[in-house]
């Protein structure tokens, strides 16, 4: 069931509306994906230069 919807939200939701249902920002996105910015440091670096 989770896995359904998981699909659906995957599909038919933009990020910013998927993260306003969730009552999420940007921010709290960052946060939760610390270690995956820590992984991927210089491509992120050179993505916001």
């Amino acid at each position: 069931m989770i896995e359904e919807l998981k699909q659906l939200i995957i599909h038919n939701l933009d990020v910013d509306t998927f993260l306003d249902l969730i009552g999420l920002d940007i921010a709290d996105l960052v946060d939760l994906c610390e270690d995956q910015i820590h992984e991927n440091y210089v491509s992120l670096l050179k993505a916001v230069e």
